[in-house]
């Protein structure tokens, strides 16, 4: 029985958060929100989630906006910076330092609202859609990239939160968010910014200029950024930059450059004399290392330190912030025929070249067969006695070195990208009440991805020579007369590349999109006042092709075997919307669209809709609700994803948990590494993901200079496109074949997860590897269903005073309730918020800032709080973490101003989880190691409003 004690109350946490958001502001007045959104010729706005120009702001479903002054003082320095910080960003916005982003997809970031995927958020520029990134999320499914967009010419970043399919289309799941680039002409200005990090490396600069002007009925808005970003190498970061930084070994465990093993993964001695002449590789940090109970002693049968050579140092052979250099370019510009006529084109364009190094390159036997389990037969150099099963198996293992690289330059994963984007269109009136716009946009992104690759067919004949035949021979593999001291020699410059190439990519995607809308703030006039109406009609394509390298296909490359992926689909949509004034202190609001695709011969079509309600009793008080449907149309890759392999690895939890004494998460995942092959492929008969949204809320202004906000949101998905996690796979096939998880719970081994996950990991029968992992099969799968609600909270006050400037602060907290998820119909609804769930979220998030403004002088102290997330072992949780920035601007005079930024003004390193064992040793889709750095911008403005 769940003690009810120890759950709080969603009323609870609500009158809570309102006495310490009431005491909060009271003690530090708030920042007022800003008011200056585009307006139409009488007044109106345009807000996101409407198509219906409107007088208020505030409408029945929230939207966070984040101006260009917010983005400077609140000192954040990239769009990925913004969207870290916003606290309806729920899940992680993946860092440069990602493993999985390195492999998949180097130098992209996304957004992810309410954290339930990347792929279901919509992401605008202009109120438009932009092509996805041309590689695949961790492999799987297309998303947006938001690295690419320049924050320099940011207007304003709006942020809608719940399902808007019934405005948008597909996509439109967990929110929008829109980046509104600079279209209003206002003089020329120039800002330069220079940064560096207190702990060195990651030097960076950033040059903006816009401008634009106006000549009769012809305008312009123009910007460029150029931006150039230097790298932060893991070593340069005490706290990471050996294996001595590990918490959970009392003393370093040294990496494994030179290893050598028999059939059983037991380590063969090479004896201190073979690793004292490699003393100087890895900067001369490789040493006779050990592990404790990899050996075997073969005349006591008993498990001993085993010895390979290796480092504690080149565990840090990584970049946690890329090398960038880029260039964007924007402009807007119209023509105005006549009051109801006008001619426009926006453009948008930017070129990126981004180096990144995830790691030193390794090497181990692979078979013709693709059998990537390492093992050769190696009898004139291993003899029988010298191994466990007396068959002369052996297995070599080798991590390279920067010397033998010839510098990491020589090992860099290199990402040459060009997006645009270009929507000419009209736009005018009809007549008195009428708003139009035609346009049509187009959108690519392209790339040239290089990835170092080591190839299997020149490797082995290096390190093994050529096979040699043997009709004696009956262990089932393969011969070499290998001999050892080829293995511990190391490679030359010129040896190195002789057995490695980069394997080029040539990604792109794109989408084309023609679009028709109509507007009006007075169809026609009730009692209370005018109704509004819009109306949509959309049709275009949207396709993607990766245009691999075609070795990458074959077993060419070690641990490597890619999927293709290539194709296309069609979509029309149409829909419309009313705002109705039932009565002067209620307006109602609806909206409705059909949106359909076509793709691999089949047709999908789905109907979403919204309503929403706006009461306002009293001119200080606002009551609101929305509803709506939303969905998602089936992923690009996840359709058309080519059948493919890649080499990859995982804990063996089963054999992990037969062996040892009830083992922690970590005890596994330090002890029994395996090695298996992936097996992927798409899923044609995907059908749509399909979600609806609720919010609820009351925004009460009781003066000018004061808001306060509490809004409920509860967004519910079905059919969820996932493919399968390969750790969670492994983790339910353990637990089905023991009917109980780590903790002892029991498990129903008959579940549909059991059923699932047995099905999909494939051990060997026989053998010498009998019983480890040979393959895990992935696709993807329409899940059951996942939920998440909880309330935001967001407060703005500001108090003038008569001698001391102005003070201004704001807040902004979200605080999740639930967010569960259930595999298959009948499968247990697994809280995502658990330690133990196998997810990593926090439940609850915030930003808040306090300004002081003299005049001359302003200066911003802002503050971010990441809540709790469970550990590494997944047996508790770590603490909450906090993080600071302190920014200054001071007007030199109405035209020159001097900015400062210090980010992470305490210094603050990750958060510490004496659980975790993996390198680096934190959590990096939460944090990172770059610590405080310092950011310097000088702004110059000619002409239009003073700065």
């Amino acid at each position: 029985m769940t003690d009810r004690r120890r759950q709080p109350s969603r009323m609870r946490v609500l009158r809570t958060l309102l006495c310490l958001g009431a005491a909060a502001l009271a003690a530090a007045p708030a920042l007022a929100q800003d008011d200056d959104d585009s307006t139409d010729n009488a007044g109106d706005i345009v807000v996101l989630g409407s198509r219906i120009p409107r007088a208020q702001i505030e409408g029945p479903a929230p939207v966070t906006t984040i101006t260009s002054d917010d983005i400077l003082k609140n000192g954040y320095q990239s769009v990925p910076d913004v969207l870290r910080a916003m606290n309806q960003n729920g899940g992680e916005t993946q860092s440069q330092q990602s493993f999985a982003g390195a492999d998949f997809t180097p130098g992209a970031q996304q957004v992810d609202l309410r954290g339930l995927g990347p792929s279901h958020t919509l992401v605008l520029v202009n109120g438009r859609r932009i092509a996805d990134f041309p590689l695949p999320y961790n492999g799987n499914s297309n998303f947006t990239d938001i690295s690419n967009i320049p924050i320099g010419l940011i207007d304003n970043i709006q942020v809608l939160s719940g399902s808007a399919s019934a405005i948008y289309g597909s996509d439109a799941i967990s929110g929008v968010v829109n980046f509104q680039l600079k279209q209003k002409t206002d003089g020329t200005r120039l800002d330069v910014r220079y940064g560096a990090t207190e702990h060195g490396g990651g030097q960076s600069y950033r040059i903006t200029l816009t401008s634009g002007f106006e000549s009769g009925g012809f305008h312009a808005v123009f910007g460029g950024e150029v931006l150039g970003q230097a790298p932060v190498w893991d070593y340069q970061r005490s706290r990471q930059d050996s294996t001595a930084d590990n918490p959970t070994t009392p003393d370093p465990v040294a990496r494994r450059n030179f290893l050598r093993t028999d059939e059983y993964n037991d380590y063969l001695d090479p004896g201190a004399a073979t690793c004292a002449p490699l003393a100087y590789l890895n900067e001369g940090t490789t040493y006779y290392g050990s592990r404790p109970d990899y050996g075997f002693d073969l005349d006591t049968y008993e498990y001993v330190d085993g010895h390979y050579c290796g480092t504690d140092k080149g565990i840090a052979y990584g970049t946690m912030i890329s090398d960038r250099r880029a260039v964007s370019l924007y402009s807007s510009i119209g023509y105005d025929v006549s009051d109801s006529l006008q001619f426009f084109v926006d453009a948008q364009f930017s070129y990126s070249k981004l180096k990144l190094f995830k790691d030193v390159l390794d090497w181990f036997y692979v078979a013709p067969d693709g059998n990537e389990e390492g093992t050769f037969y190696n009898p004139k150099y291993l003899a029988p006695k010298d191994t466990y099963s007396g068959d002369s198996l052996d297995n070599w293992y080798r991590l390279f070195t920067p010397e033998e690289m010839g510098g990491f330059e020589n090992g860099m994963t290199r990402n040459r990208s060009i997006t645009y984007n270009v929507t000419p269109g009209i736009k005018g009136k009809l007549g008195d009440k009428w708003n139009y716009e035609v346009s049509f946009n187009r959108a690519e992104y392209s790339s040239k991805v290089e990835f170092p690759e080591v190839i299997i067919d020149k490797a082995n004949a290096f390190f093994l020579g050529q096979e040699i035949a043997d009709p004696d021979n009956d262990t089932g593999y393969a011969r070499f007369d290998a001999n050892p001291a080829r293995l511990y020699t190391p490679l030359t410059p010129e040896e190195y590349k002789s057995i490695t190439a980069y394997s080029v990519y040539h990604p792109k995607s794109w989408t084309n999109n023609f679009s028709a809308t109509v507007n009006t703030t007075s169809l026609f006039q009730l009692p209370a006042g005018p109704v509004g109406f819009a109306a949509v009609a959309e049709i275009g394509n949207q396709g993607y092709d990766l245009r691999p390298d075609p070795l990458a296909l074959t077993q060419y490359y070690v641990g490597l075997v890619d999927s293709d992926g290539k194709g296309k689909r069609t979509h029309w949509g149409a829909g419309g919307e009313l705002r109705v004034p039932a009565f002067e202190f209620l307006e109602l609001s609806g909206a409705g669209r059909y949106d359909h695709y076509s793709f691999a011969g089949n047709g999908i079509g789905k109907f979403t809709y919204n309503i929403g309600a706006e009461l306002r009793p009293a001119s200080t008080l606002l009551l609101r609700g929305a509803y709506g449907t939303g969905f998602r149309a089936p992923d690009l890759h996840y359709v058309f994803r080519g059948p493919g392999n890649t080499h990859t690895g995982g804990t063996d939890y089963y054999t992990c948990r037969t062996e040892e004494s009830s083992p922690s998460l970590s005890d596994c995942a330090d002890d029994y590494d395996a090695d298996f092959i992936n097996h992927k492929t798409g899923n044609t008969a995907l059908k749509a993901e399909t979600a609806r949204s609720l919010n609820a809320g009351v925004v009460y202004q009781p003066f000018r200079n004061f808001d306060f906000s509490v809004d409920y949101f509860r967004v519910s998905m079905k059919n969820q496109v996932l493919d399968l996690n390969i750790d969670s796979v492994l983790r339910d096939e353990a637990d089905c074949r023991l009917g109980e998880n780590i903790n002892g719970t029991p498990v129903d081994v008959n579940s549909p997860t059991c059923v699932d996950a047995l099905a999909r990991v494939e051990r060997y029968a026989s053998g010498a590897l009998a019983g480890q992992i040979q393959a895990v099969n992935v696709m993807p799968i329409n899940v059951a269903r996942e939920m998440t609600d909880g309330i935001d909270v967001a407060a703005h006050l500001k108090l003038p005073t008569a001698h001391a400037g102005t003070f201004s602060a704001s807040l902004g907290y979200t605080y999740v309730f639930k967010h569960t998820i259930q595999q298959y119909p009948g499968d247990p609804v697994v809280n995502k918020l658990a330690y133990d769930s196998d997810y990593d979220i926090p439940r609850d998030k915030g930003t808040a800032s306090i300004t002081w403004d003299i005049g001359k002088f302003t200066t911003t102290l802002t503050g971010q709080r990441l809540g709790k997330l469970p550990n590494w072992d997944e047996d508790r949780y770590i603490k909450a973490s906090y993080l600071f920035n302190l920014s200054a601007q001071y007007a030199i005079n109405d035209r020159l101003q001097l900015s400062g930024t210090i980010d992470n003004l305490f210094d603050k390193g990750p958060a510490y989880d004496p659980s975790y064992a993996s390198y680096p040793y934190y959590d990096i889709s939460w944090f990172d190691g770059v610590g405080r750095s310092f950011y310097l911008q000088l702004s110059w403005k000619i002409g239009g409003q003073p700065l």
